[in-house]
């Protein structure tokens, strides 16, 4: 452990003390005297002596003594010399300031040209930098000022200085040491690898914010392409395409029409179309005559065979009756019996039983032969009944297929249509004919406006079907920005797993490294990470804090209390011991136990002349 004590400080014409001699003994003093005495000149001539800067730390301070007008005082030599004790070897350095003055050529006064400084060490005079040397070789500026101030540390220090002066004190690891031995943060380990995690998560989060700003977007150009789509999805591209078929097939006939006409080779044109439908028209009344003459003979025929049938079921009945007739005579034939008598007719007289025998044979026989005409009349009335009754068959069957011709006489289906449309092209091509007969050149105007107007629909129609291809683009857009907004939302999450990441391990970094600092204090604690409400997230810093309370917070006697318990802190980490002032002494009724040369600066309203007392 170097030890560095102050024996003696010696004071000539510095600032507003024109001769002080202190004698320390490296012992603690105390050193009273009222405001404006030169307690702080006493810290300011020692910073100067080692470090060219007062207490403050500013350097080309101004150190020579001023006049009551304030005017700064010339011709003498502001000097400071100091006795030290290095492990009980003594060292003595002296510095003095000296005006240089110069007499301009054609002047006959001198003039101010500056200011040298004569550096001392232990009587012999050497240069500025051999002097630096001998200085920094006892303690660098930097930490002379921490050992030998209690406000510089906590209060003084830029805190990024001061925290990496912690850092080295705590012998914190680096992030990639601390992460290798643990294996949740294995990722973490690849990542330092090539950046810090601190500009990892600066990255991770800047993508994640450009990733939201842009997912955030979509959903106005996504509405956008949907309500574009609807608005289309309501034209019916069907109908335009089949309406531009049929004006494309006017535009041509109509521009056949012009050329034509200019070409004067309409009028033939339309008198050959007009033939042609005039044959039409003469062949379709051909066919629809000889559709009604056929359905006249079937009507004639169907007559004819009414006709037929009514003759024949008229001589049906008629041998029906001859054959009830001939049955009835046959029946009275079989019904006769003999009815001779035993008298003559002729004379009266009793016939003979032979002549009565033979009357009756005769009367036998007779009946047989006529009961024998009688049945054949019989078979002959039957079988031409039967002849009848066939023919009257025949002709309800052959009726029964002519029914359809007992309906009116009708022309032939969609004649009359057919027929309409002919007559309708027939008068339009006349009416065109005579047209172009009598005002050829009206109607080549009128024709070629017919053609403009068509034009001009058709291009109409065509921009509105190029809109389906504004609908098919926008339906592809719509698929293509809901992948993206998907891609983008698992792109979120990948970035919230590796940040989440990054935040555990910095939480367990910042744990590590707080409580690695805080472990070399008592009452001292440091603040090393700032944690941000709002954005969830944290700043490095350092600063002191006690019970809770920040430094800057603190009342006086507390931050040179915490600026002592860090100076004993400090130098037992570094190896060395030097003096240190305290100033504002009288503030602290309890000063924290340290084992090194204190000079405490105490203001004293009763004394005008600086007082020292040394223990």
């Amino acid at each position: 452990m170097k030890t560095i004590r102050l024996m003696e400080l010696e004071l000539e014409h510095f600032k507003g003390t024109t001769a002080k001699k202190i004698v320390l003994h490296g012992k603690n003093t105390q050193i009273f005297g009222d405001n404006g005495t030169g307690k702080t000149t006493v810290y300011d001539a020692l910073m100067w002596l080692l470090f060219d800067k007062d207490s403050g730390g500013m350097a080309r301070s101004a150190i020579k003594p001023r006049g009551t007008d304030g005017q700064v005082c010339h011709g003498i030599l502001p000097t400071v010399t100091a006795v030290f004790s290095i492990d009980g070897a003594p060292l003595c350095l002296r510095k003095t300031l000296r005006e240089r003055w110069e007499r301009p050529a054609g002047t006959a006064q001198r003039q101010l040209a500056g200011n040298t400084t004569e550096y001392i060490i232990d009587g012999v005079s050497c240069k500025e930098s051999a002097y630096k040397r001998e200085v920094s070789a006892l303690l660098d500026e930097e930490t002379f000022r921490m050992l030998t101030s209690v406000t510089y540390f906590c209060g003084e220090l830029e805190w990024k200085k001061r925290r990496e002066t912690l850092f080295a004190l705590a012998q914190v690891a680096s992030d990639a040491d601390l992460a290798a031995g643990m294996p949740q943060f294995a990722e973490i380990c690849v990542i330092l690898q090539t950046q810090s995690i601190e500009m990892h998560q600066k990255q991770l989060k800047a993508q994640r914010k450009d990733t939201i700003e842009a997912m955030n977007s979509l959903p106005i150009r996504m509405d956008e392409c949907r309500r574009t789509a609807d608005r289309l999805r309501t034209r019916d591209f069907a109908a335009l395409r089949a309406r531009e078929n049929t004006l494309q097939a006017q535009r041509a006939t109509l521009a056949e029409e012009v050329l034509r006409l200019k070409n004067h080779t309409a009028l033939p044109q339309k008198q050959a179309q007009w033939r042609e439908i005039d044959a039409k028209l003469r062949a379709l009344e051909a066919e629809n005559n000889q559709f009604r003459q056929k359905q006249q003979a079937m009507q004639t025929a169907h007559k004819a065979a009414q006709a037929e049938l009514r003759q024949c079921q008229a001589d049906a009945d008629h041998w029906r009756h001859k054959l009830e007739q001939g049955e009835g005579a046959l029946a009275a034939v079989s019904a006769e019996r003999f009815q001779g008598g035993a008298v003559c007719r002729l004379c009266g007289q009793d016939l003979p039983q032979s002549a009565q025998k033979r009357a009756q044979n005769i009367f036998e026989t007779d009946k047989k032969a006529r009961e024998k005409a009688q049945q054949q009349h019989l078979k002959t009335y039957r079988q031409t009944l039967d002849t009848a009754l066939r023919r009257v068959a025949a002709c309800e069957a052959a009726m029964q297929s002519q029914a359809s011709a007992t309906a009116n006489i009708v022309d032939l289906p969609q004649y009359r249509a057919e027929k309409g449309q002919l007559m309708q092209e027939k008068d339009a091509l006349q009416s065109e004919i005579y047209t172009l007969t009598t005002q050829e050149d009206a109607l080549t105007e009128a024709t070629e406006r017919k053609l403009c107007a068509v034009g001009d629909t058709l291009r109409n129609v065509r921009e509105a079907l190029a809109e389906e291809a504004v609908l098919r683009k926008n339906e592809a857009r719509l698929q293509q920005l809901e992948t993206e907004r998907q891609a983008q939302q698992t792109h979120i999450d990948a970035l919230d797993a590796k940040i989440a990441l990054c935040e555990s391990f910095v939480r367990w970094k910042i744990s590590h490294i707080t409580e690695a600092v805080n472990a070399r204090f008592g009452a001292v604690r440091f603040q090393l990470f700032q944690e941000h409400v709002t954005n969830d997230g944290r700043t490095e810093c350092c600063e002191a804090m006690v019970g809770g309370v920040p430094y800057g917070s603190l009342n006086h006697a507390a931050q040179i209390n915490a600026g002592l318990e860090v100076i004993g802190v400090l130098g037992q980490a570094l190896g060395v011991r030097v003096p240190l002032f305290i100033d504002n002494a009288e503030s602290v009724t309890q000063l924290h136990p340290l084992d090194t040369q204190t000079i405490r600066l105490t203001v004293s309203a009763k004394d005008k002349q600086l007082r020292i007392v040394t223990a």
